[in-house]
């Protein structure tokens, strides 16, 4: 007579003594790595750059779904404003302004008007700086030769790169515009913002005119 034996496979269990002898083993490695890690992150905590953020949010809609600016002409003027095809509107209106805001010719004007060339956060060019010594003597090795760099172009390129990064301008679910700067310094941070959405408001009510 056959008899059937069932075995069981314990090697799938995991033994949770084992485990903690395991770690317990390997303690001091463990604290030292632990301990780096933390150190590391206190360190980056004490001396990476902060960055505030300040932010505006307007309308220049009325809540009815008019041109608000529009409505403020009166109603002649609005319906003559109306008929030769200005409009105040968002959607398509929102979405053509939030482009030009990100036009080179507005941000060179933000930045003549901000003097945002000279803020170190936005352009970090020193066209006073020289190479370093090592670098310098590979140029020299390989041949290099120093070109002539334009200042005023490496500023603009560099102050059109930092707005990218750091301003936005974009269209709210509400219909707003918010308008939002990151900056180093608060109150350089707050004053940018209020700077382009006044800019942005005057420019609108011109054209609107």
């Amino acid at each position: 007579m056959l008899e059937n034996h069932t075995s069981t496979d314990s090697s799938d269990e995991i033994d949770l003594k084992e485990l903690l002898l395991s770690i317990w083993a390997y303690k001091g490695l463990i604290a030292i790595i632990t301990g780096a890690f933390i150190l590391t992150a206190g360190y980056y905590s004490l001396t990476a750059d902060k960055l505030y953020t300040a932010s505006s949010t307007f309308v220049l809609k009325s809540p009815d779904g008019n041109g608000g600016l529009l409505s403020s002409l009166g109603g002649d003027l609005g319906a003559l404003a109306a008929l030769s095809g200005v409009s105040g509107g968002a959607g398509n209106s929102d979405a053509a302004l939030i482009e030009r805001t990100t036009s080179r010719e507005f941000v060179l004007e933000v930045a003549d008007e901000l003097k945002l060339r000279d803020d170190i956060f936005f352009n970090a060019y020193d066209p006073t700086a020289n190479d370093p010594l090592w670098k310098s003597t590979i140029k020299s090795i390989l041949g290099m030769k120093e070109k002539d760099r334009n200042p005023v172009k490496i500023a603009d390129w560099n102050v059109i790169q930092s707005y990218d990064e750091f301003v936005r301008i974009e269209a709210t679910t509400s219909g707003s515009i918010q308008v939002s700067v990151e900056h180093e310094n608060p109150e350089r941070a707050t004053e940018i913002t209020n700077h382009i959405v006044d800019k942005i408001i005057a420019m609108t009510k011109l054209e609107n005119i």
